[in-house]
């Protein structure tokens, strides 16, 4: 019974994280014009370490030091999350926030999938008939969205794949490596930096010097906002992860949307809300209903 609540309380905090760095991230690369989304994730990535290296040094959390081996078998987890993290805020950037929502459920299907051939995991039949009516209503909402943008649909879908590749590889990494959470969080960090740093650098350099934001207070708590949210999401994601199962993680990480698309709808300008879109939204965010239902009565049977 414990057990279960504790796995639901993980979740719940999940989605909570999730719904806030959308937001955070939304508002620093649309609303204040900071179109640099490389450079949002290296300041993520680098108050990350620095939490983590601080809470070692004063004894609160215990992770190993660096070694090449660990890095080796961590450094698959890496590539998939800076791919995960990169190509959904540049999506973000672009597509608005009930749509960005719609299109991230496609990550749900593709955990089904990747547990069926990685982990050889078998998903129940309404579990995945929900799944496939959450999608579904994704592709009605693509097709309603007036807003349509070819290159933020593509990279919504890459950064959906990552997402399912990132969740089904942490319980791999997690069993290999014999990693606490925070000894994952420490090499996934580490391992990113150098690829940030060279990528900012290259795409983002120019630009970062020529912008003029920098003084306005709501940009800087934006961006605080999103390394905060940030750094306690990825500490949720592994936790999610090895309590709960994948597929639990992915939808849980889906069912906050009902919150940030209802906000979206009216919170940003980039939003036609025509009945093909309202009625995709709206049918796929039933199906997440539907498969909270199905989550819960499954829970109930097992305590």
């Amino acid at each position: 019974r414990y057990d279960a609540v504790y796995g639901l309380s993980l979740a719940v905090m999940y989605s909570v994280m999730s719904i806030s760095i959308t937001f955070f991230n939304k508002a620093v690369l649309s609303y204040y014009k900071f179109n640099y989304s490389q450079m949002l994730t290296l300041g993520q990535v680098l108050f990350s370490l620095a939490f983590l290296i601080i809470l070692k040094k004063w004894k609160y959390i215990e992770y190993p030091e660096w070694s090449n081996k660990l890095a080796f078998q961590v450094a698959p987890l890496s590539f998939f999350f800076l791919s995960m993290v990169v190509t959904g805020l540049v999506s973000l950037s672009v597509v608005n926030i009930p749509m960005f929502n719609a299109l991230r459920r496609v990550a749900t299907l593709m955990v089904i999938v990747g547990e069926y051939f990685l982990l050889g995991k078998k998903t129940a039949v309404d579990e995945a008939l929900s799944v496939v009516v959450m999608t579904g209503g994704a592709l009605v909402a693509g097709a309603g969205d007036i807003q349509f943008d070819l290159f933020g649909y593509l990279l919504s879908f890459v950064s959906c794949a990552c997402t399912a590749a990132y969740l089904i590889y942490i319980s791999r990494v997690t069993r290999v490596t014999g990693l606490n959470t925070f000894g994952l969080m420490f090499y996934n960090n580490v391992i990113s930096l150098p690829v940030l740093i060279i990528l900012t650098y290259i795409l983002e350099y120019d630009g970062l010097v020529q912008y003029e934001g920098y003084g306005d207070i709501g940009f800087q708590l934006c961006f605080f906002g999103s390394s905060v949210a940030a750094l306690l999401l990825n500490y949720l994601i592994f936790m999610c992860s090895k309590v709960n199962s994948p597929l639990t993680t992915s939808i849980t990480g889906q069912l906050k949307t009902i919150v940030t698309t209802l906000v979206g709808l009216v919170a940003f300008q980039d939003v036609d809300p025509n009945p093909t879109f309202l009625f995709g939204l709206f049918l796929s965010t039933l199906a997440s209903v539907w498969y909270s239902v199905i989550k819960y009565n499954q829970m109930r049977q097992r305590s």
